[in-house]
């Protein structure tokens, strides 16, 4: 029987990694035994080849976007772009490249759709892109990770590292639900995000008490997300914990908690706690366009943090807005509390304790120097019992160095007018150690031959209330302009008012001023301080414009 020889054809093969790849034969075929990738060889230019060199043939293992290297910025205009230098040169890139410039939380594997638990996904990508060894100091690396709309179920909380640019589709829109650890047999307060140092590696993370001042949180952009928690989870925190976190940026965060009107005050059910560590404080931070929803308290810390501008956020439905050094100990990293907030721009409805409040520090060596301003108080500090029913100031400052300018007050304008001047007590927009320069309020002047009470302040010791008025009478014989101050000086055992004014026409209007005070509220002492006009019959009526500030 003969024997049939076929011969084996080889091909050239290598280690491309390693020799690097050779210059192949025209039409000769080479394979890279390490990247499994396939070539052929074009041929020379004599043979009609475009150029010598060597062409990929598309495997299973190609990299196709590697290969798409024509991608150019057109714009979505039919006007011509210019990307590079020159108009007949454009700048051209891989899509590789260009779909890495924003990074998906869907590349890391997460769902997003409320039943998959995407912990340890979302935790993954948060790692790979800001933690990795590699390329972790390394500022190309710091890419946005961008989280699209969805419901990410998280059984953990979801560390954040320096530098990270997280970025969802917007409140309501991208939604992180913490649930319960089905593996825990005794469940565990956990927050939904907290910040740790730039030293935590992927799995094991520089909390709290461990972060060092090289490696703090700093530079975090955190956007466009709602932080809630699923309600069965019976043991809650804070919705995040910002742990010495330096300038950052929170924006367009909606904190959604679980409080209800009967849980009162509750500091684990807060929707965010500000923390610091010695020198490593959180400090000079941006807190901005968020929403605190049924939170016991919206903003809290005890901590030294410092310089944290709270503004253009909203406040709705909880026991008490903003509360700063509630139980500061005196000592370590909680010696004197919070300092240097600005509080601005704000609104705040359906708070059933203090809009703000400031607590007494334990040391005095420094100023703790809070301004609210422009903020916009609706339902605050009335206990869910309205306007006529106002429980406390709607701003307390215990610390020094304190100022409210311009902040709207609901209260204010409810109990002055005609219907409930005399009945309802006025408890103080803003109490404590402080400045106050309120908004411009209107009111008429009628024609009364008795002193007749047209506004009212808090009674208060020891206080200082400046009212800059503006008195226009026209169309009588008494017509005028009468701009001036009156100075109310209070303390424990009398009130003293002075006026001090000038005036255009032919008389000061005829406007004479004095003070009362009333107990509005049934309690022992009084409380409201009234300031009454007489302007007798035949003197013509007029408009009152004015506004007050308070020294305390």
């Amino acid at each position: 029987m003969a024997v049939v020889q076929i011969s084996k054809i080889q091909h050239r093969r290598g280690k491309e990694t390693i020799t690097g790849l050779p210059q192949l034969a025209s039409a000769e075929l080479g394979w890279a035994v390490d990247t499994q990738k396939l070539y052929i060889g074009n041929g020379s230019v004599n043979e009609g080849a475009p150029a010598v060199g060597n062409t990929e043939i598309l495997t299973e293992q190609t990299n196709i976007f590697d290969l798409l290297d024509q991608y150019e910025f057109k714009g979505n205009t039919d006007a011509t772009v210019q990307t590079g230098e020159f108009a007949n040169d454009p700048i051209k890139r891989t899509i590789q490249k260009r779909l890495d410039d924003i990074v998906s939380i869907k590349s890391f594997g997460v769902v997003g759709d409320g039943a998959t638990d995407d912990t340890a996904a979302l935790q993954r990508a948060i790692d790979q892109i800001y933690l990795n060894s590699g390329d972790k100091f390394d500022a190309v690396s710091r890419r946005t990770l961008k989280f699209e709309a969805g419901v990410y179920k998280i059984t953990d909380t979801i560390r954040i590292p320096p530098y990270a640019n997280i970025v969802g589709d917007g409140a309501d829109a991208t939604i992180i639900r913490m649930f319960p650890d089905a593996t825990e047999l005794t469940p565990t307060a956990k927050p939904i995000f907290q910040t740790v140092g730039g030293n935590s590696t992927p799995g094991t993370y520089v909390e709290f008490a461990s972060i060092q001042n090289l490696t703090r949180p700093k530079n975090i952009t955190i956007k466009g997300f709602t932080l809630d928690m699923d309600p069965s989870v019976t043991t809650v925190a804070p919705l995040m914990y910002m742990d010495c976190m330096t300038e950052s940026v929170i924006e367009d965060v909606k904190f959604y908690g679980q409080w209800k009107t009967l849980d009162g005050l509750d500091v684990n059910q807060a929707g965010l706690e500000i923390r610091g560590i010695g020198a490593l404080t959180s400090e000079n931070n941006v807190i901005k366009n968020c929403e605190f929803n049924k939170n016991s308290i919206g903003v809290y810390s005890i901590y030294d943090v410092k310089n944290i501008t709270i503004a253009q956020s909203y406040f709705y439905f909880g026991h008490i807005g903003i509360d700063l050094g509630r139980t500061s100990s005196g000592t370590g990293s909680q010696s004197q509390g919070p300092k240097n907030f600005i509080i601005a721009h704000n609104r705040f409805d359906k708070i059933d304790d203090f809009g703000v409040i400031v607590h007494k520090p334990n040391s005095s060596v420094d100023p703790n120097g809070h301004t609210t301003m422009g903020n916009v108080f609706l339902d605050v500090s009335n206990n869910s019992n309205g306007q006529n029913s106002p429980q406390e100031s709607v701003i307390k400052f215990e610390a020094t160095q304190c100022e409210s300018i311009g902040d709207f007050f609901e209260r204010e304008s409810q109990i002055n007018n005609s219907s409930n001047l005399t009945s309802v007590p006025f408890k103080p927009n803003v109490d404590g150690y402080h400045f106050t320069h309120s908004r411009i309020n209107t009111a008429e002047l009628t024609e009364v031959d008795a002193p007749t009470e047209i506004f009212k302040i808090p009674f208060t010791k020891d206080k200082i209330a400046y009212v800059d008025y503006l008195i226009v009478k026209t169309g009588t014989s008494t017509d005028t302009t009468r701009q001036g101050r009156l100075t109310l000086t209070i303390n424990a055992s009398n009130i003293n008012i002075t006026d001090s004014y000038s005036h255009t026409g032919s008389s000061d209007g005829g406007i004479e001023w004095s003070v009362g005070i009333d107990d509005l509220d049934s309690t022992s002492g009084s409380e409201t301080v009234f300031v009454k006009y007489r302007n007798p019959i035949g003197n013509g009526v007029g408009s009152l414009t004015y506004s007050i500030s308070y020294f305390a």
